[in-house]
């Protein structure tokens, strides 16, 4: 049996910019439009909804 937990919070733009470091960024747009542009250290998984 495998459990899961996650959580998220909503956050300033600048909050991010300041703490890079702290947060995980997940990019959900499509695989075309990260490869074209998308934060830098940010992870691809889009969502195909």
């Amino acid at each position: 049996m495998v459990f899961l937990f996650l959580s998220f919070s909503y956050i300033s733009v600048d909050e991010v910019v300041k703490e890079m470091d702290k947060y995980t960024i997940v990019d959900v747009r499509s695989s075309y439009e990260y490869r074209i542009e998308h934060i830098k250290g940010a992870i691809s998984a889009p969502v195909n909804i």
